[in-house]
This record gives structure tokens, C-alpha cells and sequence, in this order.
């Protein structure tokens, strides 16, 4: 058995031993910069599975020492400390059931907690090695981030090019999730990140979903948040089988109710979007664009909000003037067709045929302008 596997085992060991206890303990020391403040430790925007405890604490850090006590369902959760005062500063970490030792040196840093040394924290350690595969990437994101302050005064040429440039990083980074997961299957990491951003970015290919959750160790399929998951793709899968738009009746932005039955014997692109997303509004012209070129040709368009503010749907539209029809029932994620089709993110669009069966799901604008243009629909309007 070589090193490697010797203490892998002997973590695997001593994870399970934390576990069975139930809690975890974190010692934090600091330099004197800190004296007297308070410092956060919480879940709150990071607790992803739905099944682990909520955490929001506090203390004053004393003598150089702060100290947090609890514990966890999950193997880990992330968790982010911070301050508040004097000045804001934050850092996120997996918690674990087990002593977790924290070291914060003075800092000249903006963010002070960026000198945050951890001992016996192996799963944030895990963390730090998918930091540093992520690196050249972050660079890109936030490069991209300073291009987004243009979106306000730029003109739809300009909006296009940023949403593709994010578009092609998104697709970088979850190629590097991927290739990490691949390479650590035994990691809580993967697993934590299969789960929480992959599987979202992928599930429109939910065999390949299903091919690299089989990847993982087996100890960790079996985890109650893998198999939440695990029935999402699932749930998938049998959807993509099946291909039938599901009935629906939804609202117009009249009041009137909108079904499938309006669209029968026509293509209909179904576009999720909000009022709220950016990058959906960006590619508003290129959906318009799409629907000039085969609305005479037996293609109608949906639009499927999924805002939970009426006024700001309707501000949209009006100042969008989408020249098909928009619906919402002002539930966000929670309408029933982001729900049933499993819609985790926005813009996506749905293609579906004259019998009222998916040909496209999950697509990108421009996958669906490319099956219009080989469609022929002469052949459609002729039957």
C-alpha cells in the first residue's frame, strides 16, 4: 500500500470517528489587528443541499482567540467567516465535524481574512487544490466582471459578445470541475461540487450526468445530498425518453391563460428568461433574430419568466417589445414549468415539434437557430 493510500485510509478513519460524534470545535487565534472585534462564521448563502443545519454565529475575538461550536449533518459544510468591521473581510472554508484549528496574522490586505492558515481541515485542503487547477480562470472571471460595467451603455453587438465570452468561460471552468472530479472520485469535493454546480451545467446530457456520478466512490454516492441529485437525473433521463411537453396553464401578461394547445401543429421555442438576468436580456435580439428569420415558417416563441415581481416582469417587456407571447406565474424557480423540465439556470431554451415533442433541450439561442436553418419546413407547412 503505497503513501498516499495509507493516509487517505487513515483520514477516512478519523473523518468517520469525528462524525460519529457529531460536532465540530473551531480555535481561532489572530495578531492584535483584530482585538475586540466580532467575527461571523455562516452558511447562510452556501448551504446548498437543503439538508444540513443552518449556521449563523458570532463572537468577540478576545486575547488573540475566538472560538465556534456546533455540528453537522453533511461530512462538511461551506462556510464562510467574515467581518464587518473595521474593515469587511471574508473567507470561505469547509467545516467538518473535528477540531478545526484557524490562524489569522495581521494583514495589510483589503480583505484580512485572505492570511487564514487552517490545520486538520482536510477537506478545505481538498478545496485549495481545486483553488489552484481554477486559477487562470478566476483571472478570466474577473476580468470579464470589469467588461460587465459596460453592459449599461452598450449596444446589442456589444451585449452578444460579452454573454458569449461568459458563455466560453462557464464552459472552461466546468471542464476543469470535471477533469477534477475525474481525478479525485474520492474527494468530498467533487462530490460537493458535482452536486452544487456541474450536474446544473450539464443536466441537458443527463447520461453523461449519470456517467460521471458513477465516477465517484461509492461511499460517497450513498450520501443523502448524491442521492437527491442522483434522482435528478434521473428524473431527467425518463423526461428526455419521453420528450412530451408536459400541459401547462400559465398566465399572459393580459391574465389570460396560456396552454399547449395554442401551438399545437407548430414549432415552439419556449424561452426561459427573468427580468433580472442580464444575459438574458443581452440575447433578446438574438431570439429576435431567430424568430424573424423562421416566424413565417410555422415557428412561434414563449416566453417563460421565471420573476416573482409583477411590475418588473412587465417593465421588461415593455421595454423589450418581444413581439411573442410572455407568461409567468411569479413563482421564480418555483413555476411549474422551470420545475418539471428542471431549469437551474437562465437563458435556456426548449424546441419543441408539431406533435408537441422536445427536439432541443437545454439548447444555447444559437444551437436553436442552427436546427431551424437545416429544418426543412416546407415540408412542415405542406403536411
Amino acid at each position: 500500500m503505497s503513501i498516499k493510500q495509507t493516509i487517505f485510509l487513515l483520514a477516512i478513519v478519523f473523518i468517520g470517528h469525528a462524525n460519529a460524534q457529531g460536532t465540530f470545535e473551531i480555535i481561532g487565534t489572530t495578531g492584535t489587528q483584530l482585538e475586540g472585534k466580532k467575527i461571523y462564521i455562516s452558511n447562510e448563502h452556501t448551504e446548498y443541499s437543503g439538508i444540513e443545519n443552518k449556521i449563523l454565529d458570532s463572537c468577540i475575538i478576545k486575547n488573540g482567540r475566538f472560538r465556534f461550536t456546533g455540528s453537522l449533518k453533511n461530512p462538511a459544510s461551506l462556510v464562510s467567516l467574515y467581518l464587518v468591521w473595521p474593515k469587511k473581510g471574508m473567507k470561505q472554508f469547509f467545516l467538518e465535524n473535528r477540531k478545526i484549528n484557524i490562524r489569522i496574522v495581521n494583514s495589510l490586505k483589503p480583505n484580512l481574512l485572505d492570511s487564514c492558515l487552517f490545520e486538520n481541515a482536510p477537506i478545505t485542503a481538498q478545496q485549495r487544490e481545486l483553488e489552484l487547477a481554477r486559477a487562470d480562470y478566476f483571472k478570466k472571471f474577473i476580468e470579464l466582471s470589469k467588461k460587465e460595467q459596460e453592459y449599461p451603455t452598450a449596444d446589442d453587438s456589444l451585449r452578444s459578445a460579452r454573454v458569449n465570452e461568459y458563455r466560453l468561460l462557464i464552459k472552461e471552468e466546468t471542464d476543469i470541475l470535471i477533469d477534477f472530479i475525474k481525478k479525485h472520485p474520492d474527494y468530498y469535493v467533487s462530490l460537493f461540487w458535482f452536486c452544487y454546480e456541474v450536474t446544473n451545467r450539464i443536466i441537458s446530457l443527463p447520461d453523461s450526468a449519470l456517467a460521471l456520478f458513477k465516477r465517484l466512490d461509492p461511499k460517497l454516492q450513498q450520501l443523502p445530498e448524491a442521492q437527491t441529485v442522483l434522482q435528478r437525473i434521473t428524473h431527467k433521463i425518463a423526461l428526455m425518453q419521453n420528450k412530451t411537453l408536459p400541459e401547462f396553464s400559465i398566465p399572459d401578461t393580459s391574465g389570460n391563460l396560456i396552454t399547449p394547445a395554442k401551438y399545437r401543429n407548430k414549432y415552439l421555442l419556449i424561452d426561459f428568461w427573468a427580468s433580472w438576468c442580464w444575459s438574458c436580456l443581452a440575447e433578446i435580439p438574438d431570439v429576435k433574430k431567430v424568430y424573424a428569420e423562421v416566424s413565417n415558417k410555422n415557428l412561434l416563441v414563449l416566453g417563460v419568466s421565471l420573476d416573482s415581481n409583477k411590475d418588473q416582469w412587465l417593465r421588461a417587456v415593455k421595454k423589450y417589445a418581444t413581439p411573442w407571447t410572455q407568461v409567468s406565474e411569479l413563482k421564480g424557480w418555483d413555476g411549474f414549468l422551470p420545475k418539471n423540465l428542471d431549469i437551474r439556470y437562465i437563458p435556456q431554451y426548449y424546441l419543441v415539434d408539431p406533435q408537441g415533442k422536445f427536439v432541443l433541450m437545454g439548447a444555447s439561442i444559437q444551437e436553436v437557430q442552427k436546427y431551424m436553418q437545416e429544418l426543412d419546413l416546407s415540408k412542415v407547412r405542406d403536411r
